[in-house]
């Protein structure tokens, strides 16, 4: 009896280990977190917000982050398209623009700016006033164009290897560097430039300010670099023709991956944990582990991706892709959720009762504003003259109407 009387004690004080008073009846084992407990992240989940498609033709976006908007170029149309980057509406249509080919946006003196495809100008546009569009002087082909606030404008012009500093009030060159090497993208970050040197598969680490190189790189393992992302803690992700590398933290050593995928680009981190890999010709956006370096999601796409960009927030991404076998070219956004399990041990008991709760778990050349590129010491243009400041003029604008003169955005799908 003594017996019986003392292995009831025992069980009664080992279920109130586990059970708060008055959850004994209908305890559960509940595989939903409670609040504050630590979560897991698995893999991040891709959720197509909208499309829009087009004509098959040459497409590259500008995102403004500060006023919601998109633009979108679309060089066989001579269209420039205002788009509302949250819902995919076109809410306006600039007309008439010269082979529009990269585009960005100056949000606090509402001007668009636009590069012409085999040229030597840009185009400013004002958001309010399209009609007054004007042309702007550059070097030969300009094939990028960045706005970044207070820093300035980065225009590329990829023909000469020459990266131009434009002033921020008045878009005429304030700096110039050379690079003597192909550049597929620039990177941004704070007040430097990430550069890819694509042939010598170097990294240059460049002030925006100066255009003077602050670090300068050789990647032995790499051929072809395409893409260069700064990190946080200091770090660097590399991508090359077939290969993957990433410097978790400033000094560290580099961590790589051969991989059989084509060469592609990327854009991330994502939330700090994933980075979004694109690759043309396998048509997928694969979310990449930073600690693994494997993949960890691969996401069909209709079509080859050509240009990408995240949210500011990193919540979402914008793709273009590009589909020959049906004509059409597509922008489309994709919301990256994260998909979390429980952490170890994360299982608690959970009473049906009311009232329960769960316990508590704890190398270039420079040049000046003013100089002659074409001078001693600097690297020529081109083998013409820079064409002057000219006044397009009353450009006509289509009916700004969303629902008028637009494409028809495809119908929403996973």
């Amino acid at each position: 009896m003594k017996l019986l009387i003392i292995s009831g004690l025992l069980g009664i004080m080992f279920l109130g280990l586990f059970c708060s008073p008055g959850s004994v009846k209908g305890a559960t084992l509940s595989a939903q977190p409670a609040p504050g407990r630590v979560l897991s992240s698995i893999k991040v989940k891709a959720t197509q917000v909208y499309r829009l498609s087009f004509p098959l033709q040459t497409m590259r976006m500008g995102y403004s982050r500060q006023s919601h908007l998109l633009f979108l170029t679309l060089l066989k149309d001579n269209r420039v398209l205002v788009v509302d980057s949250r819902t995919g509406m076109v809410i306006k249509t600039i007309s008439d623009v010269p082979r529009p080919l990269d585009v960005t946006f100056d949000w606090k003196k509402r001007n668009i700016l636009v590069t012409e495809a085999d040229s030597r100008i840009f185009h400013l546009i004002p958001l309010d006033n399209p009609r007054k569009m004007t042309d702007l002087p550059t070097g030969l082909n300009p094939t990028v164009i960045e706005y970044r606030g207070p820093l300035g404008t980065f225009l590329l012009a990829a023909a000469v290897h020459i990266l131009y500093r434009l002033d921020s009030d008045t878009y005429q060159v304030d700096r110039w560097t050379a690079f003597g090497d192909r550049i597929h993208e620039i990177t941004f970050r704070d007040d430097g430039l990430y550069i890819p040197l694509l042939r010598h598969s170097r990294i240059l680490v460049v002030n925006g300010k100066t255009l003077q190189v602050v670090h300068d790189e050789r990647l032995d393992l790499c051929e072809r670099l395409t893409t260069l992302l700064p990190l946080p803690d200091g770090g660097i992700a590399a991508l090359c023709e077939n290969e993957l590398l990433v410097r978790r933290t400033a000094g560290g050593a580099f961590h790589h991956r051969y991989s059989d995928d084509s060469p592609g680009t990327m854009v991330g981190p994502v939330k700090g944990k994933d980075l979004l890999i694109f690759y043309p010709d396998a048509q997928e956006m694969v979310v990449t582990d930073l600690v693994t370096l494997r993949p960890a999601q691969r996401i069909s796409l209709d079509g080859r991706p050509m240009w990408s960009k995240l949210t500011h927030d990193g919540s979402g991404v914008f793709v273009i892709t590009s589909n020959p076998s049906d004509n059409r070219v597509r922008l489309e956004r994709f919301a990256l959720e994260p998909v979390y399990a429980p952490a170890p041990h994360a299982l608690i008991p959970v009473s049906a009762a009311k009232g329960s709760s769960p316990a508590p778990v704890s190398i270039p050349v420079l040049g000046k504003a003013g100089e002659n590129p074409k001078g001693k010491g600097a690297p020529p243009l081109s083998s013409q003259s820079v064409p002057a400041v000219k006044n397009v003029g009353n450009a006509p604008v289509s009916n700004q109407n969303p629902h008028s003169s637009v494409p028809v955005p495809e119908k929403k799908h996973s």
